[in-house]
């Protein structure tokens, strides 16, 4: 992993904790004042928050699993587009 792609997962993992803490306020709030656009803005951080973490935890997991494997270029998948 070079450094320029760890300091964007950084980034992202830093995101994705800080749209969980929002999430968590946003709920905290709808729950005491009862608003509705507390409760929209809470559910799209926790959407976003789903997306951010399953896009952190496939890539890294597809990067370990495919990590050392050598891909045959010639193929025809690889020349499609």
């Amino acid at each position: 992993m070079t450094h320029k792609t760890k300091g964007t997962l950084v980034k992202m993992i830093l995101l994705t904790v800080l749209l969980g803490g929002v999430t968590a306020v946003f709920f905290i709030l709808h729950r005491v004042y009862q608003k509705v656009w507390m409760n929209a803005t809470a559910i799209s951080c926790l959407t976003t928050f789903y997306h951010l973490t399953m896009r952190i935890a496939v890539g890294e997991t597809v990067t370990l699993i495919f990590a050392k494997r050598e891909f045959p270029k010639d193929r025809l998948g690889f020349h499609l587009f």
